[in-house]
């Protein structure tokens, strides 16, 4: 079982790239596909490797509708002061 977050390209064309997202702590797991843009791709791994700044920082990304067939909601935000990083998916 995932312990943290991986993610992967599916598939891509010249305008649109399908990701998979896959979540977990160790005991529980979530995995989600949905189509994002190159823009917004590499607008979210930018923020990503620069995960936490201070302990108060947050991200949020989305991509989609709930009620849509490929939808994804990922925040990270910190737990404690020394960086340890909680995540909602």
């Amino acid at each position: 079982m995932i312990n943290g977050i991986e993610i992967n390209s599916i598939w891509e064309d010249e305008s649109m790239i399908e990701i998979e997202v896959l979540a977990g702590n160790g005991m529980f797991a979530g995995r989600t596909q949905f189509y994002t843009s190159r823009e917004e791709l590499v607008e979210m791994a930018s923020v990503l490797m620069g995960f936490p700044k201070s302990a108060d920082d947050k991200v949020t990304f989305g991509e989609g509708e709930i009620d849509e067939s490929s939808a994804m909601n990922l925040s990270l935000y910190c737990v404690s002061g020394a960086g340890v990083n909680g995540q909602q998916f």
